[in-house]
């Protein structure tokens, strides 16, 4: 039974190891693709073979934090496009603060003076 100990041996130093290792996995980008990749590289395929281990804990702390990943690079994008389409309408709309400075300036009479 040598290779039940190997395995069990390599459990122990995964258990140890995963903490230090899970907090420096990012994706490669902040590009779609690249974050379906980190997702399917880390939860598919890690958390497959930690799975396989029996290391069922550090699968579910492995589907959160990548969960949290994604959930992050998600919301960045949205922030991205919107920025992204308020300077279009700003572009599109130059002119409209000019008009609003004009009306503000504009004339400067009242009912008295007349």
């Amino acid at each position: 039974m040598p290779e039940k100990k190997t395995i069990e041996r390599a459990k122990q130093e995964i258990i140890h190891l995963f903490p230090v290792w899970l907090n420096r996995q990012t994706p490669r980008g902040d590009a779609p693709d690249a974050v379906g990749d980190f997702k399917h590289q880390l939860v598919r395929l890690i958390g497959g073979n930690l799975k396989k281990l029996e290391l069922n804990e550090l699968c579910e702390l492995l589907e959160k934090y990548v969960g949290q990943i994604v959930r992050n690079a998600e919301t960045a994008a949205e922030a991205r496009q919107l920025i992204r389409d308020v300077r279009s309408w700003q572009m599109s709309h130059g002119n409209a603060h000019r008009v609003v400075r004009v009306a503000e300036g504009g004339c400067h009479w009242s009912a008295r003076s007349v």
